[in-house]
């Protein structure tokens, strides 16, 4: 999900399928009295869906699956001067 930005994401971040929340990014307290939070609630309900039927899909563990790390990218260079 995103819900901020995804600039700063790692390049296989990516590569995932992304629900773009940043319609609903309001930290103010009424924001959940108001109509928009209704439609955001939604959202999260079908994303809460699909990810349960995901999980349903999954195959069984198994103990031999190779465990896979990606290599990080390097950090980014800061856009803000040094102080």
């Amino acid at each position: 999900m995103i819900f901020c930005d995804s600039k700063n994401f790692p390049r296989y971040a990516h590569e995932r399928t992304m629900h773009d929340l940043k319609e609903w990014n309001c930290p103010d307290p009424q924001f959940q009295d108001s109509l928009q939070f209704l439609d955001f609630h939604q959202q999260v309900e079908r994303i809460a869906e699909e990810l349960a039927d995901l999980i349903d899909r999954a195959p069984a563990w198994r103990p031999d699956w190779p465990a896979r790390t990606p290599v990080p990218d390097p950090p980014r260079t800061s856009r803000l001067p040094r102080l």
